[in-house]
């Protein structure tokens, strides 16, 4: 059973080849069927029609191209400045961690002075409150500049 459909479907082929070509389309989906022609000028016409197609095909995808070129260029120039911003962003958070530190180190000194030795001058523990504050208030900025990248 399987070989004779084969055979008549060959046999099909056969007579559809004779009568006329079958040419597929680029995406396969639809197949069109041109007659042979029959004077020279129709041969020539017909000629003419498919080299126009191409060129016009041509010209669509070399704006493609064009297109295709504005739009990686685009894409490059973003990622380049989405770089800078990265480095940007480590060079900041770098300087976080080294004003973390010092901020850090003022308030284990402010402790240590209160709690041993200038307790009871209040002028000193006011300008030391005053310097745990300031950094503090340096740090709280800092961040806000930060979270504005």
């Amino acid at each position: 059973m399987g070989n004779r459909r084969r055979s008549t479907r060959l046999q099909q082929k056969l007579m559809d080849a004779e009568t006329s070509s079958i040419s597929r389309a680029p995406n396969h989906e639809t197949r069109e069927v041109i007659k042979q022609p029959t004077s020279l000028k129709e041969a020539r016409d017909r000629t003419n029609q498919v080299i126009n197609e191409k060129k016009r095909k041509l010209e669509e995808y070399e704006a493609l191209m064009v297109v295709l070129q504005v739009r990686m260029a685009v894409h490059q120039e973003k990622r380049a400045m989405l770089q800078e911003n990265v480095n940007l962003t480590k060079k900041e958070l770098h300087a976080a961690e080294r004003i973390k530190e010092t901020t850090s180190n003022a308030k284990a000194k402010v402790k240590y002075y209160t709690t041993f030795t200038i307790r009871r001058d209040p002028l000193i523990l006011h300008h030391l409150y005053n310097l745990n504050y300031s950094i503090t208030e340096k740090v709280i900025q800092f961040k806000s500049s930060c979270d504005k990248f």
